[in-house]
């Protein structure tokens, strides 16, 4: 408890909806910790699509191919088991 540690942040994946990103928690060279985090930007007019988020970076990147953890993911949602 109360350790530091190290946390990246890669974004996965995204669709119309949510962004998917992954975080990493490592401390002196070991990966102590993976999350995967479902994100969704609301403003004062609601949702906001992440296509909008991106478009605010110098570069924008390509949606990238829909990782099998995230396809596994969504699946497990839409069959209530999530």
């Amino acid at each position: 408890v109360f350790q530091s540690y190290t946390l990246t942040t890669q974004t996965l994946y995204w669709d119309n909806k949510w962004i998917y990103l992954e975080q990493k928690f490592q401390r002196d060279g070991h990966l102590c910790a993976v999350a995967l985090v479902k994100v969704l930007f609301v403003g004062k007019e609601g949702k906001i699509p992440p296509e909008r988020i991106l478009a605010l970076l110098p570069n924008p990147p390509k949606a990238p191919p829909l990782p099998k953890v995230i396809k596994l993911w969504q699946e497990a949602e839409q069959n209530g088991r999530a």
